[in-house]
């Protein structure tokens, strides 16, 4: 078994190679397969795609299978085990296994996915902060431009999806990426966030300036950035953004009094939140309550939290419940 970074025992004794490519988790498409694709698909190899962990039916010369969940690691790695040329690799798998620049720096070859309709990739790798939870600075190390859109955007596509983790802690970059998409008159999605805390009047009306979808998605995972926060708020407003996305991290070094806190900050700042529970609360029950409210913008903003427990309280749960259990 080899990780998914050594390409050189790939067997090319023979013309049009049998692959398959694994998609063990995640719903998008997955980049480092694409970029693979792209790859084999230039030496005229033959491509499948399977997504989920099922044992295929017949025989390949070579497979890759990417894993970004920790939790799908040990079935990943049986998986592999059933395969006598394979490549591992992901996140899930661990932190340290990256593309070799050759491949890396591929057009993502997006016909491995035929519904899909945008193209996706990083223009910077890394991040400054050092959040806890978070594996970006122990994976891609410190922030630093990378590409430009050109390396990924396929011109039959008029969406891209960034990947980038701090593009704002870039402000040249930034610049120069946001002028690209107006340029070709792309929509946009910053799929990882941005950070709020880094956001001025200049980047702010530079966002006014494109097409964000969904919508522009910020960050407010401890409740000390809030200064920061309500600032980023009304430069937003200022700049005619008036309604954004915010994940709320819930349940890492934080109360469940601090994260509802958040949330009806939020809601008082007519913003849309999406909670994210960590996993030691993830399956907690008051949790799961805070999660079905504010990740349902319909509910969120037509009545509080104390509100829909009360409701769902005898209608759903059928058991008493309070903000402190």
């Amino acid at each position: 078994m080899c990780d998914i970074s050594d390409l050189s025992t790939i067997p090319h004794t023979k013309w049009n190679v049998d692959i398959l490519l694994i998609q063990a988790d995640g719903t998008h498409p997955n980049l480092a397969l694409l970029k693979i694709a792209r790859h084999h698909w230039n030496l005229g190899d033959t491509l499948t795609l399977q997504r989920g962990m099922k044992a295929p039916t017949k025989s390949y010369d070579v497979v890759y299978i990417s894993c970004i969940f920790t939790h799908n690691r040990e079935e990943a790695l049986n998986l592999a085990k059933q395969f006598p040329e394979v490549h591992v690799g992901g996140c899930g798998i661990d932190l340290t296994t990256n593309l070799p620049d050759e491949i890396e720096h591929l057009m993502p070859y997006y016909d491995l996915y035929p519904d899909c309709n945008f193209s996706l990739g990083y223009t910077s790798r890394g991040c400054p902060r050092n959040c806890e939870f978070c594996i970006v600075p122990e994976k891609e190390g410190k922030v630093r431009p990378v590409a430009d859109i050109y390396e990924f955007w396929d011109h039959r596509h008029r969406h891209i999806v960034l990947m980038d983790n701090n593009l704002l802690a870039l402000p040249d970059h930034f610049k120069k990426i946001v002028s690209q998409i107006k340029e070709n008159n792309l929509s946009v999605d910053f799929n990882q966030a941005l950070d709020i805390r880094l956001l001025t009047e200049e980047n702010a009306k530079l966002l006014r300036s494109i097409r964000v979808k969904p919508s522009l998605r910020f960050s407010w995972d401890n409740i000390k950035d809030e200064d920061e926060v309500v600032e980023g708020v009304r430069t937003l407003k200022s700049a005619g953004i008036n309604r954004s996305q915010f994940f709320v991290l819930s349940g890492f070094n934080s109360t469940f009094e601090d994260d509802l806190y958040r949330l009806n900050k939020l809601r008082v700042w007519k913003q849309i939140p999406y909670l994210m529970r960590f996993e030691t609360v993830y399956n907690k029950y008051p949790y799961i309550l805070l999660a079905m409210w504010a990740n349902q913008p319909h509910i969120f903003y037509k009545m509080t939290f104390e509100e829909f427990v009360h409701h769902r309280n005898y209608v759903i749960w059928g058991k008493k419940f309070t903000c402190t259990q």
